[in-house]
């Protein structure tokens, strides 16, 4: 792993003269993941039905979900991989023209691109992305259409 050194912090005290200082360095590194392909991908998938998504690579990938709001009342998913379950069930009306955001890297639900909702958000299982292989996406309720934007990766 490289990374570029953004400094170090120390504070000027009678310890110097010791030799002995606590400090801290800070370095900013890459995301490691070797990608496949030119950009992410995005699957829409329809509501109220289960399907398999398959990825290649060799690693866990974030995957950001966009549920467009058609009117109902509420929202879930369900991801089924090889690292167990995890579920997200948004109870609230999403009106037409809406859409639910949510990303399982930063583990944030938002309305519209900007409004915090995860207190609205009944969570089950371990945040998980997409692992290689196959994904068993099950929606419950919802709206017409699920983004799944994603980019399969490598080590």
């Amino acid at each position: 792993m490289y990374g570029k050194s953004l400094g170090f912090r120390y504070k000027k005290d009678e310890r110097r003269r010791t030799g002995k200082v606590a400090f801290q360095a800070q370095v900013a590194c890459a995301d490691p993941r070797i990608y496949i392909g030119q950009g992410p991908k995005t699957v829409s998938l329809n509501a109220g039905t289960n399907n398999n998504l398959t990825l290649a690579g060799n690693r866990e990938v974030p995957a950001r979900i966009l549920i467009r709001g058609g009117g109902q009342t509420g929202a879930k998913f369900t991801f089924n991989n090889s690292n167990g379950v995890f579920s997200l069930t948004y109870t609230p009306n999403l009106p037409v023209g809406s859409v639910l955001s949510i990303n399982t890297e930063a583990r944030t639900v938002l309305l519209n691109y900007n409004t915090n909702v995860r207190s609205s958000c009944t969570i089950s299982g371990t945040w998980s992305g997409l692992t290689p292989g196959m994904n068993l996406i099950v929606h419950g309720g919802g709206s017409l259409k699920h983004d799944y934007v994603y980019q399969e990766a490598y080590r």
